[in-house]
């Protein structure tokens, strides 16, 4: 957590020699009271490229403001970012994975192997045994593309950053797949106005492979 500014006072008495900035920042308060918050959300600033953090420090030093209220907030708020350089770190138990993104946000793979009682002590373990000693290595392309439901061999280009960003982009394979073909089973292509039931099922599930072929196609080109 990090303590932060939250709140200030304003000085009646000394709105004085304001820029065009200030006077700005200042217009969007309720009374006397100016909350950070509020200003983060104004279109006005962020189209004029208002500094927020830099106007609030000048109005400081001529003493318009004067803080009165700090709160904490998560020092770390980017989960793609995740904590000093790691995301996430796949267990070699896991059965179950997240979806990869083309950024390739600081994913890893560890082959230790953690047993534990219970959730505290599997916690304890890891942070231990996994993350202080960095027990861990970047994810493999041929491991990304399991994960995101390709074969393993499936052919991609050689840079990290090209095979990465076209696998992220990549929907899950086999929940496409399920997702289709439960479509299908519900029958709603079943039903024509001719009455050529079989002939309209055949050529849509044809359509339907070949559109999910391109698909898959296109995460190669």
């Amino acid at each position: 957590m990090k303590k932060v500014d939250y709140a200030f006072k304003i000085n009646p008495d000394k709105l004085e020699n304001l820029d065009e900035e200030e006077q700005i920042i200042l217009e969007k308060c309720e009374g006397d009271i100016l909350i950070i918050d509020e200003l983060k959300t104004s279109r006005e600033l962020k189209l004029k490229k208002i500094s927020i953090t830099n106007t609030i420090e000048t109005l400081l030093e001529k003493g318009v403001l004067e803080l009165f209220e700090s709160r904490y907030d998560f020092k770390n708020t980017k989960i793609s970012t995740g904590l000093y350089g790691v995301n996430r770190i796949f267990l070699p138990s896991s059965n179950i994975f997240p979806t990869l993104v083309a950024s390739d946000t600081n994913d890893f793979v560890t082959t230790q192997i953690i047993k534990a009682k219970n959730e505290t002590e599997h916690k304890r373990e890891f942070i231990d045994k996994v993350y202080k000693k960095e027990n861990y290595r970047r994810i493999t392309k041929e491991e990304a593309c399991l994960i995101q439901g390709f074969p393993k061999d499936y052919i991609l280009p050689d840079s990290r950053a090209r095979w990465m960003k076209l696998i992220g982009n990549s929907v899950s394979v086999p929940v496409i797949d399920i997702l289709v073909k439960a479509i299908i089973e519900t029958g709603v292509f079943d039903k024509n106005k001719t009455g050529n039931q079989s002939e309209l099922t055949t050529k849509k599930k044809a359509s339907t492979q070949q559109a999910f072929g391109s698909m898959a196609g296109d995460v190669v080109n």
